[in-house]
This record gives structure tokens, sequence and C-alpha cells, in this order.
């Protein structure tokens, strides 16, 4: 009796979930222990995110799955709220919920096709005089339920808290290769996809690329709640790779080191490096990456930079590369042409 007893407050604050889905059919997913009065809200904080780790990997390497919360118009278009934990994505998904269908406030999940798949989770809520997390319910916070229609990508916002006691909430434009970096930093096995930044991009640009949405006084994110829906032109975004070329070593001024994947957007380079650190390329630099993975000699490096940049200030555009490179040299972006990795760039 007390078990079945425990076993219904566990689930409760799940019971505005959809279908459980199959890993939960296929395998047990959290090995709960025995559970009492005394460390409930331990084991149900616990609960709550186990099943999301394995949520999680069931979906690795099929879909992009973002730290992010989300909210949904009626015709089923989702705003996706980026932001890490401790950024207030919980607090603010809480306010707007009330407003727009919830989502999830933890973890977004976008299929190759553009839907939204609904991850109703219970939310985690600071209460005073517990000392873990309360797991409450959607519906018991007062959250709308989903829409009838299919769940769609809407829109994509990172998080972050105004500063100075501001108490007005806004959404501001940021460059696209800024947006994506900092989106890539807070995703979940973005490494098991196939091109992963170019599915980062694909979906972001989709709807307009990604802004930053500045939260103020909470009661009052309601008031901007429409703009999160608006969406600008697409930005351009193409991938630049490594080209396979024979390449003469005395010829080719730098080599392009190995990448997971790299995109060249409007106001920069995203590099995801093998040792899966996201470097955004700016000034020169997405040039000289791109002169890199296409192989050209330093003839045709310093006219690809004067082309797009102008001379150098002191007219000697070749030192002034070697500068740039040598940032890049050192982040592990580039590599030296076979035979000179013993000479300084600048010999």
């Amino acid at each position: 009796m007390i078990a079945t007893r425990m076993l219904t407050r566990l689930t409760k604050a799940w019971s505005d979930s959809p279908e459980p889905v199959t890993c939960l059919r296929e395998q047990p997913l959290v090995e709960l222990g025995d559970v009492t009065e005394s460390n409930f809200e331990q084991i149900h904080s616990a609960m709550s995110t186990n099943v999301t780790l394995a949520a999680l990997k069931f979906h690795a390497g099929t879909s992009l799955m973002l730290h992010a919360g989300g909210i949904a118009r009626e015709d089923g278009r989702v705003a996706v709220i980026i932001g890490p934990s401790g950024r207030g994505k919980t607090t603010t998904v809480r306010h707007l919920g009330q407003h727009f269908g919830y989502v999830s406030d933890e973890t977004i999940t976008i299929t190759p096709t553009g839907e939204i798949l609904p991850y109703r989770k219970p939310l985690s809520v600071v209460t005073e005089g517990h000392t873990h997390k309360l797991q409450i319910s959607p519906s018991d916070l007062g959250l709308l339920p989903l829409p009838e229609a299919k769940l769609s990508l809407g829109s994509m916002v990172l998080l972050e808290r105004a500063m100075n006691g501001e108490s007005e909430s806004r959404i501001s434009t940021m460059g696209f290769a800024r947006g994506i970096a900092t989106a890539i930093e807070q995703s979940s096995y973005l490494i098991e996809l196939d091109r992963p930044l170019a599915v980062i991009c694909a979906a972001a640009a989709s709807v307009g690329g990604i802004r930053l949405l500045t939260v103020g006084e909470q009661s009052r994110i309601h008031e901007v709640a429409e703009q999160l829906f608006e969406n600008a032109p697409a930005p351009r975004w193409m991938r630049v790779m490594p080209v396979s070329r024979e390449q003469d070593s005395e010829q080719v001024a730098y080599l392009p080191a190995a990448v997971i994947d790299a995109v060249e957007c409007e106001d920069g380079t995203v590099v995801f490096t093998e040792s899966r650190r996201v470097i955004v390329l700016e000034g020169i630099g997405p040039q000289i990456w791109r002169a890199a993975c296409l192989a050209e000699n330093w003839k045709e490096l310093v006219a690809r930079i004067e082309q797009h940049h102008g001379q150098a200030p002191n007219g000697d555009s070749k030192a002034t590369i070697q500068s740039v490179a040598a940032d890049l040299l050192e982040a592990g972006v580039l590599g030296l042409p076979l035979g000179t990795e013993g000479i300084s760039i600048h010999d």
C-alpha cells in the first residue's frame, strides 16, 4: 500500500506528458531503490534528471537537441528559448506558459523535418523549506496545454538576464556566427549528428537566425512574448571544408586542421575542431580558413585578403596575415605546410 502511494506521488508530476516514448517501454531507465517519506524529494528530483538523460540518449544522432525551453502558439509554432542551467529558463517558461502552450522548460528536440517533439516534464521549482527542488506538473502550475496543431520550429532565441535592475524585457538581433556558436555550446549529442554545424545552421536559418532575449522583471516578460515568433530573412551561410587536393608543400600558405565541421556566415566562420572546441573566426580569419581549405599559395592568399579587406595599413599584407594566422595555429585551426613545421611563420 505504501509502495503504491509512493508510485502515485512519483508519477503524478508527469501526468501532463504525452504517450511514453518508445525507450520507456523498451527498458528500465531509472533504478529508484527504496522510496520513503524521508528521501522522496531527493528520489523525485533524481528521477526527473535521469529520465531526461535517457530521453536525450534515445534521440542521439537523429535529431538536434538543445538545452532550451519552449512555448507554442495555437498554430503549433514553437519559440525555442536557449540557455544554460541557472540562466532562468524554467522561470521564464513558467511565466510565458500561462499565455502559450507549455512545451518544455529544459530540453527541445528538433527532428530533421523541423518538427518539435514536446517534452512536458515536471518543472523543478525551488521552494522555501525544501532541500531539493519540487517536481510539479505543468497543469498544477497553471500552464497551458499543447495546441492541437503539429509542433514546428517557430523561432530561436538565446536567453540572458538584464543588468542593473532593468525591468523591461527586450528582444534584439545578434550575429549569426556568434548565435550559432553559443547555441552549439547549449546542445546535447551534437557530435553524433552528420555535419552537425550544418544541421544547426539550417534550423536557425529557417526561422531567420538566432536572436537575443534579455529578461528584466519576469512578471512583465509576456509584454514581448509575441515578438518571440517574429522572423527575419534567412541569413546566408555555407560549409567551408578542406578539399581533397594534392598540395605542394613549398606553395601552400597554410594547411587546414582536421575539423568535424565548419560553416561560413556573413559575420564570421564557425569551426568545430576535432577536440570539440567551437571557434569563431572574424576579420580576415574566415578568408585565411577558406584559402587553407582551397590549398591556396601565398600569392593567392594575399590577393584574396586584399580583395575582401583591402591592403594592410602598413602596406605589408603578408605580415598581417601571418600575425592573425599565428593565433589560428595556436588554436589548432591551421597547420603549417609539410616540411615547415619547425620553422617560425615569421622567419
